[in-house]
């Protein structure tokens, strides 16, 4: 009886992936019914949808920048568009055959989260989800809401999709938790506050930069580099400084510059600092001349000056409160090597997987590789000289294509949690990512 019902089971899963249409699905953000200060709220549940439909083989999952670049591009034929319109031609720009919509209302510690799957190219709902808890719980109403979604449409008006049957795996994937509540809280926040930089701080930053590097160029340095991601990281303390009223490198939560970091920014490897102030207003330009004259004259100007930092980005922010009092935080870098593929997640015993990185450090790239830590301790890797390291290996780049290398990792070496931690010849960070073979 036991072995007739599995093979049921597994005749179940094939036949509903087998006969349906293949889905490619877009994920809009959710809408806020509540008031201004749970708009984070609606980015956290918006990645974590994306992130919870990756884990299932049979669908694809079209993420947050592909859409913010079509609405970009096409701005001019979006206009006049009412917002529902927009989303259907959006779905289909990008070849969508389906979109996730939906909203939230958050009141106190209560929330209601409402979920809709559409039909991209006739906008009809083939099925929703409705679901209601303590905001401590949105992880489990976020894996709930695509578990029910998929697993609830009306196939008798769905254009020939049918529903998903998720494996054992699978729902085991959908529902691993990766983040605590406050982490969770902390890079929503981030989200929102980066979706849109208003005009003003992004002319002050930009100045900040300048101002910066024309002071390293006097000093006979080489200038600092660029970074969006340190930028965003930058601009969330700031706005933490100037809400929770604090002036301090460690934040309400008790985190540092690199705690931080490996929140809001895992992908870029390396070492971190940060600095930071608080003037009066006045114009752009000449806020960003007294922040650096404060950092040069401070403490700070040997930050400025450092030969031990690449990268620098820069976020200022000003309550709607205080008109007249900016914060500003400067976060330099030393950063190796940025992961440029997403982490897969579930990988079968056996599998090899290949990653991408893009290299971002100014050292020779004959000592660029990548530490891969093996769930089993006793695991032997092999290096082509016939020499071998015990529970880990250095991995050297497979093929390189200008400033982007691939490796290719077998997972073999155990069942569990691989870990990939950048190298710069003997040295390497002392963090890293993880992804798990089953």
């Amino acid at each position: 009886m036991k072995r007739f019902f599995c093979l049921g089971l597994v005749f179940s899963v094939f036949l509903s992936v087998a006969t349906g249409q293949n889905m490619r699905i877009l994920v809009t953000p959710f809408a806020n019914n509540s008031s201004g200060e749970y708009g984070w709220l609606g980015f956290g549940i918006e990645a974590s949808v994306i992130s919870d439909i990756a884990c299932i083989k049979s669908v694809q999952v079209i993420g947050t920048q592909d859409r913010k670049k079509a609405l970009e591009e096409q701005a001019l034929q979006l206009s006049g568009l009412v917002e529902a319109e927009k989303v259907l031609r959006v779905g289909r720009m990008l070849g969508a055959n389906l979109i996730i919509t939906g909203e939230y209302t958050a009141i106190g510690q209560d929330v209601r989260l409402t979920a809709r799957l559409l039909l991209a190219e006739k906008g009809q709902v083939i099925a929703s989800v409705k679901k209601d808890g303590n905001i401590h719980q949105i992880f489990e109403m976020q894996d709930e809401i695509v578990i029910g979604l998929l697993g609830g449409i009306d196939e008798a008006n769905a254009d020939g999709f049918k529903k998903v049957s998720l494996s054992e795996a699978e729902l085991a994937s959908i529902r691993k938790r990766d983040a605590t509540f406050a982490g969770y809280e902390y890079a929503s926040k981030g989200f929102e506050l980066n979706a849109v930089v208003p005009q003003e701080f992004l002319v002050i930053e930009q100045a900040i930069f300048k101002y910066i590097n024309q002071e390293r160029q006097k000093a006979g340095l080489t200038p600092f580099l660029y970074n969006a991601r340190l930028a965003a990281l930058s601009r969330y303390h700031s706005m933490n400084m100037q809400i929770y009223n604090f002036f301090d490198l460690t934040d309400q939560n008790g985190m540092g510059p690199l705690a931080r970091k490996l929140i809001f920014a895992p992908e870029i490897f390396g070492n971190v600092g940060q600095m930071v102030a608080s003037l009066g207003g006045g114009d752009p330009d000449v806020i960003a001349k007294n922040f650096v004259n404060y950092w040069m004259q401070g403490e700070f100007k040997s930050v400025v000056l450092s030969k031990d930092w690449n990268y620098i980005g820069v976020g200022i922010y000003r309550g709607d409160g205080n008109a007249y009092k900016y914060y500003c935080t400067v976060t330099p870098a030393n950063l190796w090597v940025e992961l440029v593929s997403s982490l897969p997640k579930n990988v079968p015993y056996g599998s090899e997987v290949e990653l991408t990185f893009r290299f971002i450090g100014n050292y020779p790239k004959d000592q660029v590789g990548i530490i891969v830590r093996f769930p089993d301790p006793d695991a032997r890797y092999f290096n082509k000289d016939s020499s071998f390291s015990t529970g880990s290996g250095l991995f050297k780049p497979e093929r390189w294509d200008g400033e982007f290398f691939t490796i290719k990792i077998m997972c073999d070496k155990g069942r569990g949690a691989y870990m990939i931690q950048p190298a710069k010849g003997t040295e390497f960070v002392p963090y890293g990512m993880t992804f798990t073979s089953r």
